[in-house]
């Protein structure tokens, strides 16, 4: 559900530059058929757009193997501390409450649009039916309250209306039937019933509309008909009910305009190069899209679920919250709800002999191309248990069922030394994406770029894997600890994930800091902080230090202090900080009790 209200999004953000071109700049030509053309044009490329996008967003541009597994790219996370990819991570109460809305809105167009369908429908069928030589109907009724229309191939009209201008009618609502502008009618309420909030689709709709009539009565004014009359006519029917979403109807669009563009002279074809317009505009459009923040919003809004939005909301006792009591920071239990033991962190997580270079060389080495498969990206979830060996294989984001099996087959062969607990091992998740490319769109491999040692970023010397990654002096306890004594809770935050990325530089210093999903400034501010006072022992390529690429995710939660827990022994006024660290990927959350 979530991904339908994703498309719509991006359908009605491309069809408001398609509307404002055609508006501002063809709206005044007398070439109706090309409007028509390039307003059906239009929606086909808004439908498009969003698999368009998502094509692109499914080639990999990086140089490497053909088929490469991605460990630590600032995109993913190998492994997180809740035991999820953050790319699929819990919805949040803003994506429910959007999702809930979309759908509230929609059930209600469409109710609206089921109650002109029968209206429209009860009109024709008591209707007296008279089959004309063309082959269509005209149904003539009692109600002088409804303005001729057509739909299909029925002429519907008042027996009052067949009186006085009978024959004028009929020619112009069988330009419409001949011209099949029922079926643009069709497409066009689609797609303003998909982007219902966005009044670009009403518009562009109306647009279209407006096209229709010029057409229809530059085809009566050409058939012979007197203009003045015409005229006269269009200014006595400008009145009554009429179907304004799926069919023509007599008294539609804008009446002085109408008669103007039937005084108008014809437009130069040259002037419908101002059509060549919407190209940037598209373009500009399609540019939106592919900035970090909007992906990371639709693809949160795209995993949603209305039905989240109440359990969310019943998260929290209305009355009064309470700090939760305090549980070991690298002990969290399983998320999965499967009852089992594993953990989704602990003191030592598990480790591929040799590392992540080793465990991306072992995949790339048996990973095998599917025939027909898409390129693109899939994510894989699995348990490493106390013997080091992989069960409880899951597909957390599918491909193909074809490429998910070749995943799950390789990801059973891997080996891994286990997760340590308190000195013992234990079961613990661990999450894994897989990016299948195919031969044909694979890169020459950079010189720099040795399958053993890792794969650098393009224009510059920072490795994203690398044979030892860099470390905290201490360890993850010990990085835990500087970030719990020095990340502050901002008065006023919100709740949730902000990631960083920065590269841990040759000396071990933090350089090159960004924020790849923003929280708030004032947070992110904070985040940044912190993470450029970190002194990490630098990684190591071939027994030299180099420059790596590390990315931090840190979650900020506020947990509010009630009267009827006693046994809390979290002090208010207080900030407590779990955090959880792997190779290359560090998940911290700070937990502020204000005081009372």
């Amino acid at each position: 559900m979530g991904a339908l209200l994703v498309y719509s999004i991006i359908v009605g953000v491309t069809l408001i530059p398609i509307y404002l071109i055609v508006r501002l700049l063809m709206s005044g030509l007398t070439c109706w058929r090309f409007n028509r053309g390039l307003i059906l044009f239009g929606y086909l490329i808004a439908l498009a757009m969003p698999f368009v996008i998502g094509w692109i967003h499914s080639i990999d541009f990086g140089d490497g193997a053909v088929l490469d597994i991605e460990v630590g790219l600032p995109s993913v996370m190998a492994v997180v501390a809740d035991g999820e990819v953050d790319a699929v991570s819990p919805v949040k109460w803003w994506c429910a409450g959007v999702m809930a809305l979309y759908f509230t809105g929609l059930l209600f167009f469409l109710l609206r649009e089921l109650f002109i369908w029968n209206r429209m429908h009860s009109v024709i069928s008591r209707s007296s039916h008279v089959t004309m030589p063309d082959g269509n109907v005209l149904c003539i009724h009692s109600d002088e309250s409804i303005a001729p229309f057509s739909w299909y191939r029925y002429i519907v009209m008042s027996q009052k209306d067949y009186d006085e201008g009978g024959t004028t009618v009929i020619m112009h609502e069988s330009m419409h039937i001949k011209a099949r502008h029922w079926l643009d009618l069709l497409l066009a309420e689609a797609v303003a019933l998909l982007v219902w909030y966005n009044p670009a689709g009403w518009l562009m709709r109306n647009e279209l509309q407006a096209v229709h009539e010029y057409e229809a009565d530059n085809g009566v004014v050409t058939g012979g008909a007197n203009v003045r009359d015409y005229q006269l006519l269009l200014i006595q029917k400008a009145v009554g009910s009429r179907f304004p979403s799926i069919a023509n109807s007599l008294d539609h669009s804008n009446l002085s305009k109408r008669i103007k563009m039937m005084l108008r002279k014809k437009s130069s074809p040259v002037q419908r190069w101002r059509a060549i317009a919407a190209v940037p505009a598209l373009a500009l459009t399609a540019v939106v899209f592919f900035n970090p923040g909007v992906a990371e919003a639709l693809e949160s809004l795209s995993t949603a679920k209305v039905t989240n939005y109440v359990a969310i909301m019943q998260e929290e006792p209305a009355a009064a919250a309470v700090a939760e009591p305090e549980q070991s920071p690298l002990a969290l239990p399983s998320q999965s709800g499967e009852g089992d033991d594993a953990y989704t962190a602990v003191e030592t997580m598990p480790r591929y002999e040799g590392g992540e270079a080793a465990l991306m060389k072992f995949i790339d080495s048996n990973l095998k191309w599917i025939p027909g498969g898409k390129n693109g990206r899939l994510i894989m979830q699995f348990v490493v248990k106390k013997d080091g060996t992989v069960g409880d294989v899951k597909v957390l984001r599918s491909l193909s069922p074809e490429q998910d099996a070749e995943a799950e087959r390789v990801v059973r062969m891997l080996k891994f030394t286990p997760g340590m607990m308190q000195g013992k091992p234990v079961d613990v998740w661990y999450t894994l994406p897989v990016s299948f490319r195919s031969k044909a769109d694979a890169k020459p491999a950079s010189p720099r770029t040795a399958p053993a040692a890792g794969e650098s970023i393009a224009g510059d010397d920072a490795y994203t894997a690398v044979e030892t990654m860099p470390r905290y002096e201490g360890g993850e306890a010990a990085l835990m600890k500087f970030i719990a004594s020095n990340l502050k809770w901002i008065p006023g935050g919100k709740n949730g994930r902000l990631i960083m990325q920065f590269v841990v530089k040759k000396d071990g210093t933090v350089g090159d800091v960004k924020v790849l999903r923003p929280l708030s400034p004032e947070q992110d501010a904070e985040a940044e902080r912190v993470v450029r006072m970190l002194k990490f022992t630098p990684g190591m390529m071939q027994g030299k230090p180099v420059n790596v690429w590390y990315t931090l995710p840190v979650s900020f939660r506020e947990t509010k202090q009630s009267n009827s827990n006693t046994n809390s022994n979290t002090a208010p006024g207080t900030t407590t900080t779990t955090t959880t660290t792997t190779d290359g990927m560090s998940t911290t959350e700070v937990s502020y009790s204000p005081g009372n």
